[in-house]
């Protein structure tokens, strides 16, 4: 995080912002003291979390993610899309479905796992839910609409689930049989 001023020879001045992994430049020709005045404020606002470089995406999770499953259905099968329809109208939608793209943030997503849990959803279930979130969130910053993906690497927010299965072996009595 960070904003510098510059002179870069022959162009004039630039302040350079670099915020939550998205780079930015602007150029002040050679007035120093406009280039100053500006690194100044932004360098304010992103003291206080925002740097005004993404306006408010102005589009809902459910607008979106119309967009984002007709490329589901253009790329993957039919019954991934189908899937990934169900997860969203069961899961996602009831918590999410007016939300802005922009302000779904880490406690959203982790309020879209404890309703699976209290659903007495499996945890494998509740893991394949966010990701599907998270496949969508991917795609909106693809297109340049929101900063991060809030539900990249769920971590924490899922239990560990284990690829073994308890043995249940035969008794000498199924054996015989």
């Amino acid at each position: 995080m960070g904003v510098k001023l510059r002179e870069v020879p022959g162009k004039g001045w630039y302040v350079f912002i670099n915020w939550k992994n998205q780079r930015k430049a602007k150029a002040f020709g050679k007035n120093k003291t406009l280039a100053k005045d500006f690194a100044s404020k932004i360098e304010a606002r992103l003291k206080l979390g925002d740097a005004g470089l993404l306006t408010h995406s102005g589009i809902t999770l459910e607008a979106y993610a119309e967009t984002w499953l007709e490329h589901i259905r253009h790329t993957r099968k039919p019954s991934t899309a189908e899937d990934y329809k169900k997860r969203l109208d069961q899961d996602i939608f009831p918590i999410l479905r007016t939300v802005d793209l922009r302000s779904i943030t880490r406690e959203r997503v982790k309020a879209v796992a404890l309703a699976g849990f209290k659903k007495n959803q499996a945890p494998k279930t509740v893991q394949n839910t966010i990701r599907v979130l998270s496949s969508l969130l991917s795609h909106a910053k693809e297109d340049g609409l929101i900063a991060e993906n809030t539900a990249l690497r769920p971590g924490r927010i899922l239990p560990k689930i284990s690829k073994r299965r308890e043995i249940d072996p035969l008794t000498r009595e199924e054996l015989a049989l």
